[in-house]
């Protein structure tokens, strides 16, 4: 929608924008907010004052704009200033999404773990060891899965890009920090040895002023450690909390367990969700999409910009979706989120150290909203996996009481 100014609006909006001003900006022989709006106008000049005006004419006029023409705004609209005399501003109004969830009730799923092996037990008793046992100084030269301790610096086109000293690094050539090949630079390296050599960063880098680049490396090993992991059997199991390896071997088989079902529902959930997303229909508002792409990166504490919230668009849409899709699940079941479900919730973050920090960020409306729709949003996916395998019916009391559309 297109919105101009009329006369008295405009003087309104200019007089407002002087008054902005006149607190921000010193004038000459004028208290802090007492300079007239004449003068300010010669001050800053009229063209300034005018883009100032424009903002505040927006932001008057956009709730008797949006009523004229009954619209009622799903989100924050786009506003783009078209015009200083008169002042003018065009308005992009995301409306409220149209959604029809479909046939969700036709989705069917069960969830698939493996059972857990006594190989998988075995290896991870073997990782419970390596973890637990320290590091200690290593005889002969650098190898693969050691801890080396070293002075670094590297440069590009002669500027220094890295420079640390006494850094302990991992020697393993995944991850390839900081760039392929520089694990396999250090191995067959002693103590007190010192090398140079170059590499080329990725041109997927994140520093862009590097990205394919060659670096010149120089590195001095100080120190290099190794692990000498405790053999299975009683005395390791001890050492790592269990009575005897019997005991550990057990309890550690069903922690496997609980785990591999948590991860078997977690794909189930992604499952079955992602079949009733495609199989809704979703209208929306490409302004939708760019205020989640903003959201999205502002999560990250990214400032949003052009092209962040184009590369992070795809992301964007599918959470949109996802949202939307759910929230017309959820009213279609009739799944809300009671006051003391939110409290509740609340609390149960709050235990621990950040436990105050926490109940003051969800004293905000804004913040307490959120956690409501988050949680009705996780009870509108149970309640789908349930309607998926079955178990809805089981729930209500017999096979025949949930039967699907």
């Amino acid at each position: 929608m297109e919105v101009e100014a009329e006369p008295e609006d405009e003087a309104k909006a200019m007089d407002a924008a002087a008054r902005r001003l006149a607190k921000r900006v010193k004038v000459p022989g004028f208290r802090p907010g007492k300079a007239p709006r004449e003068v300010i106008e010669r001050f800053v000049g009229r063209e300034y004052l005018l883009d100032n005006a424009v903002q505040e004419f927006a932001a008057d006029a956009f709730p008797d704009a949006v009523k004229a023409r009954g619209v009622e705004p799903f989100a924050p609209p786009q506003v783009e200033f078209t015009g200083r005399e008169p002042l003018a501003f065009r308005l992009t109004v995301p409306l409220e999404p149209v959604v029809d969830p479909g046939a969700y009730r036709s989705v069917s799923g069960q969830t698939e773990s493996e059972p857990v092996s006594d190989e998988a037990v075995d290896k991870a008793l073997e990782e419970m060891a390596y973890e637990q046992a320290p590091w200690e100084p290593a005889e002969g030269s650098v190898q693969m899965g050691q801890l080396v301790v070293m002075d670094v610096e590297a440069t590009v086109d002669d500027q220094q890009v890295i420079s640390q000293q006494a850094v302990q690094y991992m020697v393993r050539a995944e991850p390839p920090v900081p760039v392929a090949g520089f694990a396999q630079q250090l191995e067959g390296m002693t103590p007190g040895e010192e090398k140079d050599f170059s590499l080329p960063f990725p041109e997927d880098y994140p520093r862009e002023e590097l990205q394919g680049k060659e670096a010149a490396f120089k590195v001095k090993v100080i120190e290099v450690k190794e692990k000498h992991p405790l053999p299975p059997g009683d005395e390791l199991a001890k050492d790592l909390g269990w009575d005897d390896l019997s005991a550990f071997k057990e309890g550690m088989a069903e922690r496997l367990r609980s785990r591999a079902e948590a991860e078997a529902r977690r794909e189930l959930e992604e499952k079955v969700v992602g079949e009733v997303v495609d199989g809704a229909k979703v209208e929306f508002s490409p302004l939708l999409v760019e205020r989640e792409a903003e959201r999205l990166l502002r999560e990250q504490n990214i400032e949003p910009n052009e092209k962040m919230v184009e590369e992070v668009r795809p992301i964007a849409t599918h959470r949109l979706l996802r949202s939307l899709v759910l929230d017309s699940v959820a009213k279609a079941e009739g799944i809300e989120i009671e006051d003391d479900e939110v409290a509740a919730e609340v609390e149960r973050m709050s235990q621990g150290q950040q436990g105050a920090e926490v109940r003051r960020f969800f004293s905000s409306p804004a913040a307490s909203q959120a956690l409501k729709e988050g949680l009705r949003r996780k009870n509108t996916v149970a309640r789908l996996v349930d309607i998926a395998t079955g178990a809805e019916a089981v729930k209500k009391g017999g096979p025949d009481s949930g039967a699907k559309d």
